[in-house]
């Protein structure tokens, strides 16, 4: 039989619209109505005209915002592959309007227009509120580690110290070389005058010039990590600190994200440099309620977020919270072992949850006691499903 036969590439047609080669359905469609309306709100980012005055034209925010936002949804984050999407990309052909930005254009709105960008986002996240697809109600938050763009091994007071001394010695031998030629008393007040006349090696009075300039950057970064109490930093990504990750200890950010349970929708997210989540609970939920302007009823979190501060602080305000017990708890050790969270037992809230086979305090700690249970008053109990 037969085979279907392909178009005829020489065939002359009549052309058609870029929008006919786009389905009413795409979501690429969604992308476009949104950054526009964003742009009619925000008339500010309109007067956007790049950043040189000279030259072309430049492409509008709207423009590369529209190209951002559909990388970022079809994870396309290299601003080389997005020019060349914008090429072959029959979406981004038509999103854009048949323009083709270069890579540098890409790079340079990323870099110096993440005001925009971060409030096209709280933007699109409060839009998501006001349609009832975000609500609060119930919200779960987590972190995620991510890799720093830096090197793996870092700088630490002992490596600094190592590196200074050794640096010290080639110094001294490059500063004996001049003094044996009589030229200088001391090569870092007379370096400047130092010339071939003198009969010195330009190259000499280069090496010194740069290892002076390297003790000097190394003593910086000695100082500053003695005044911030680090003990290990990364001089490309100063912000970055070493954490833990599958991939075992690499520099990297602590990315909080808090989701809605309703249709698992992120409602708020933050990068902190915080190792682990232990600081973190309270001042997620808060971001939320502060950029949505939600009340958020309830949380749950994995046992990284067992402060009991923070927990308490907001069952205060009136939340549900609900975070595993966390075995590094400094309740006696016969406690632990038996799941018990003895401090303020007799003002705490008792919930049973059948499905599950837990028990959880009113301030979020899981419990495993089949028989304290039996002892509560089934007024002192409710049940969740």
């Amino acid at each position: 039989m037969g085979y279907i036969q392909p178009f005829d590439r020489n065939q002359l047609t009549l052309p058609e619209s870029l929008d006919s080669y786009i389905s009413c359905e795409n979501p690429v469609r969604l992308i476009d109505v949104f950054v526009d309306q964003f742009i009619k709100l925000h008339p500010d980012f309109s007067s956007y005209k790049g950043n040189s005055p000279t030259g072309r034209s430049a492409y509008s925010f709207g423009t590369l915002l529209k190209l951002y936002v559909y990388g970022y949804l079809n994870s396309i984050s290299s601003s080389r592959k997005l020019e060349r999407e914008t090429l072959r990309n029959m979406e981004l052909i038509w999103l854009l309007g048949n323009l083709h930005p270069d890579h540098k254009t890409i790079a340079d709105f990323r870099s110096k227009q993440t005001s925009g960008i971060h409030e096209c986002c709280l933007d699109f996240r409060r839009f998501l509120v006001s349609s009832g697809y975000i609500s609060g109600k119930l919200v779960a938050v987590d972190g995620s580690k991510i890799k720093a763009n830096t090197n793996r091994d870092g700088l630490t007071l002992d490596g600094i110290n190592r590196q200074l001394a050794l640096l010290d010695t080639r110094l001294e031998k490059y500063l004996h070389q001049l003094n044996e030629n009589d030229l200088v008393e001391t090569a870092q007040e007379q370096l400047s005058e130092l010339s071939d006349e003198l009969g010195v090696e330009s190259s000499l009075l280069e090496k010194i010039a740069r290892l002076s300039q390297q003790v000097e950057e190394l003593q910086a970064e000695k100082q500053r990590m003695l005044d911030e109490g680090s003990q290990r930093s990364f001089p490309s990504d100063r912000e970055a600190r070493l954490m833990k990750t599958r991939n075992g200890f690499l520099p990297a950010y602590n990315v909080q994200s808090v989701v809605d349970s309703q249709h698992h929708l992120i409602g708020a997210m933050q990068v902190t440099d915080h190792p682990n989540d232990f600081e973190d609970l309270q001042p997620s939920i808060h971001a939320m309620q502060e950029d949505l302007q939600v009340e958020v009823a309830q949380a749950v979190a994995d046992t990284g977020y067992a402060n009991e501060e923070q927990i308490l602080a907001l069952e205060e305000e009136g939340k549900v919270i609900a975070v595993p017990f966390n075995e590094g708890d400094h309740s006696p050790k016969e406690d632990r072992e038996h799941g018990i969270f003895l401090p303020m037992m007799q003002t705490m809230t008792i919930i049973y949850a059948p499905k599950k086979k837990y028990y959880l305090l009113k301030t979020g700690k899981f419990v495993n006691m089949e028989s304290f249970i039996e002892n509560i008053r089934e007024e002192t109990a409710r049940v969740v499903p």
